[in-house]
């Protein structure tokens, strides 16, 4: 590696290891977390009815669920275990629970007085020991089961008692409960019936109604006293309640399953027929708060006329290449059309002319003049001029007399344009059809002549020749099939691009007009019309506004401001933060310039990706951008299964090696620490919990002027070259900077003081934080999970 490589690379690590550290300054993550940048960073689509904001004009049923669908399609990515990713992993966050929730088993039964791991418990202290005692008490026989049971209560105790078996205690627990739930449903309607009548009906409260109401109430009231006392006492409800709560314990495989049972009811249908898990984003109008800074970013970075100018001049250009290769395709369409002229534009001067006698020329110079014809001006001062050179070729003398006369008598001009006219094209297949035809005649003709008696002389030799004719002639056939159908496709393919060309020029004109009409005086807010005081003047910054653009008002004013300012520097020198850099990622096994940091031309030919990398490797480099931290809640996963010491998964499976070895492999990138592997552990050993999204990014490369104006006029001109710096892009070309789409990474891009100044317009996603889950399959000491030990700070600034 060449030394400029090595100053490069040197500079991306430095870049990283800043990035990364000013992000969790901010944001420091607890110690079962861990953060994942993401290169490049996933742009927002931050545009009205688009992919996670409704219409202005409301919203429906479908579009909230589009809306649900594509939420649950961002954040449903699993993180690797690493410190950067570079696109999606491909493994989906619900399918990996799903599939870690069929791992999962309890390491005894619930229930009983069996333990898998010990056998029956004699503990009188043990939760099984207790659990047999309360069974016993409920299945015992209930005090006074010898009487019957009256007629309000049917159930299996009237059966039970049928067959002469005692009801048990907890019969006699369940009639007690019955008899005060009716005396409790005869106090309630006594009791609404008396608030009616004096809400509803106050004329009609007479002495004698009163009294009655208050009859029923009491009477009411004094026996669901009465049932109370009959249940507590009589019915053992305290004892039977304290007993039902030992045996009363949920199985670990049911909660298992129950939360299976919440994914699959939490799973939404999006319109491709695919589904989803659906998610709960806090804050819930986080894309509403990512359109307003969009929105903001216009008003504060405006467009100049004259990059507007060099716009226009590039989408103009565009459009005439657009209509060049529309009139190829229409020559291509026509030329499948059999028997059919290819249309051509007609031209005077390269026109054919017939070879019969010129007509007279009618006009004078004199007369010509006053016809103000330009062409026919041209055109007669050629012909005289031709006229009298006395070495004239008299066959080019003919050719502009004959331009002279079309162009000065319309009848003349007329002829010349049907003369000129392409020929239809031949074709081929009728040919064809023809001489097969005649040649399949002629060979019938000839087996009639050799089936005469006597065979005439020479009749033999003649059905020869016409079979092998009969022969050549299908040949011939089959091969003006086979162009035929060539053409015929190469025509539709034609009219097919002719459609989608049509549609592009059509999208042209609109944003020509838009523009043409920004420079004609209907200037939107984000255009500069007059720019006053020193050009040099240093940049005042201000918090981002996180209002709504053009300060209507639709922003929430009363709410705090959930965008935290972040600010980073990256020195150009190499004698600084050496320990820093020794601490970086094992996993950072980059070339120079393609990692962290990269340019690239898509031309091979092209030498302005090295002036760019060259500039971006050796400058002094100072970034800042709002970030948002946006959760991600799912309300049906269960993490607290996996947290429950009770729960284990079966030995030589794999699914989580605890907080503490994934500290160290994000730490060092190694793939083996104390006897873990860890290519082996990729089911489910975290699950994201939230993403952070960076918007109002301003990057300035600070270095020589002359180099920081080369590589803006490059950046704004050279289409091919495309650098990016982290977890942003930067676009070569005219078209950098004026994109109106929300979508695209609209950027500005300036040279002040010495530095190129980028700044981008598109919120983007750069980060990912994933919860750990607890060491499964379990130690044998329950510590070793790696969620009671406390937070390292060393691998939260390193993360």
């Amino acid at each position: 590696m060449s030394t400029d490589e090595d100053q490069a690379l040197a500079m991306l690590q430095r870049a990283n290891l800043s990035l990364r550290k000013a992000i969790l300054a901010n944001f420091p993550c607890a110690y079962e977390q861990y953060v994942c940048l993401s290169l490049p960073g996933t742009v927002i689509d931050t545009t009205e009815g688009g992919s996670f904001l409704s219409a202005p004009t409301g919203i429906t049923a479908d579009q909230r669920n589009a809306i649900n669908c594509n939420e649950a399609m961002l954040t449903d990515s699993m993180m690797p275990l690493d410190k950067v990713i570079l696109g999606p992993t491909g493994k989906g966050v619900t399918r990996s629970y799903f599939t870690s929730l069929d791992m999962l088993v309890p390491r005894k039964t619930d229930i009983g007085t069996f333990d898998l791991n010990g056998g029956a418990s004699q503990d009188v202290n043990s939760q099984e020991y207790k659990y047999t005692l309360a069974m016993e008490y409920l299945r015992n026989a209930a005090p006074g089961s010898a009487r019957s049971t009256n007629n309000d209560v049917k159930g299996s105790k009237d059966t039970l008692i049928k067959r002469g078996v005692p009801p048990t205690t907890v019969d006699m627990y369940i009639e007690k409960q019955l008899n005060w739930s009716m005396a409790r449903a005869k106090w309630d309607a006594a009791r609404n019936e008396a608030i009616e009548a004096r809400e509803s009906r106050p004329d009609k409260q007479g002495a004698a109604a009163f009294s009655l109401r208050q009859k029923k109430l009491k009477s009411a009231q004094g026996e669901l006293h009465a049932r109370w006392m009959d249940w507590v006492v009589n019915g053992d409800k305290l004892k039977v309640d304290y007993c039902f709560a030992l045996v009363d314990r949920d199985s670990i495989m049911a909660r298992i399953e129950r939360a299976k049972e919440a994914t699959r009811d939490a799973m939404i249908t999006s319109i491709d027929g695919t589904e989803w898990a659906q998610v709960h984003l806090e804050p819930a109008n986080w894309a509403k708060l990512c359109r307003d800074k969009a929105m903001a970013w216009r008003t504060r970075h405006p467009a100049s006329p004259a990059h507007v100018q060099m716009q226009l001049d590039s989408l103009r250009s565009l459009k005439e290449a657009y209509h060049a290769y529309d009139d190829q395709l229409a020559q291509r369409s026509a030329s499948g059309q059999p028997g059919k002229p290819v249309p051509t534009k007609f031209d005077i001067n390269t026109a054919k002319f017939p070879d019969t006698d010129v007509p007279a020329i009618v006009n004078s110079k004199e007369s010509v003049g006053k016809l103000k014809n330009a062409a026919l001006e041209t055109a007669f001062d050629e012909w005289e001029s031709a006229k009298g050179d006395p070495n004239h070729d008299s066959a080019h003398l003919k050719i502009l007399q004959w331009r002279v006369a079309a162009l000065e008598n319309p009848k003349t001009m007329e002829k010349v344009q049907k003369f000129s006219e392409t020929p239809a094209a031949e074709n081929n297949l009728q040919d064809a059809e023809n001489n097969l035809r005649d040649a399949y005649t002629a060979m019938y003709a000839a087996e009639k002549v050799a089936r005469q008696i006597p065979k005439p002389e020479k009749a033999e030799s003649d059905l020869i020749d016409s079979k092998e004719k009969w022969i050549t002639a299908r040949e011939a056939l089959a091969k003006a099939q086979t162009d035929e159908s060539t053409a015929q496709l190469s025509a539709n393919g034609a009219a097919n691009l002719r459609t989608s060309i049509k549609s592009r020029i059509t999208s042209l004109n609109s944003e020509i007009q838009r523009l043409e009409g920004r420079l004609a005086g209907n200037n939107p807010p984000d255009m500069i019309v007059k720019v006053e005081g020193d050009k040099n003047s240093p940049i005042q910054k201000s918090k981002p506004d996180t209002g709504s653009a053009g300060g209507s008002g639709g922003g929430d004013s009363g709410t705090a401001d959930v965008w935290t300012d972040i600010a980073f520097t990256v020195s150009s020198q190499t004698d600084d933060h050496k320990q820093e850099e020794h601490g970086m990622s094992g996993a950072f096994h980059a070339e120079a310039q393609t990692w962290f940091s990269s340019v690239k031309a898509e031309s091979s030919f092209s030498k302005n990706d090295k002036l760019v990398s060259d500039f971006m490797s050796k400058c002094t480099i100072s970034g800042s951008f709002s970030a948002m931290v946006v959760s991600i809640k799912r309300p049906w996963l269960h993490a607290e299964l996996f947290q429950d010491f009770d729960i284990d998964i079966p030995a030589g499976t794999f699914l989580s090696p605890g907080a503490k070895t994934i500290k160290y492999w994000v730490e060092n990138g190694d793939n083996e620490y104390n006897g873990y592997v860890r290519t082996n552990y990729g089911k489910f050993p975290a699950y994201p919990t939230a993403f952070i999204v960076a918007a109002d990014a301003n990057l300035s490369f600070k270095g020589d002027q002359t180099k920081a104006e080369q590589a803006l006029s490059v950046l704004q001109t050279d289409s091919s070259v495309e650098a990016s710096f982290g977890c942003w892009g930067i676009g070569g070309g005219a078209g950098a900077k004026v994109k109106t789409n929300d979508q695209s990474a609209s950027q500005h891009m300036e040279v002040k003081d010495g530095a190129l100044q980028i700044s981008f317009q598109a919120p983007q996603i750069i980060g990912w934080v994933s919860e750990v889950l607890p060491e499964l399959p379990r130690g044998d000491i329950p510590k070793s999970g790696g969620l009671s030990g406390a937070p390292v700070m060393g691998y939260r600034a390193n993360l």
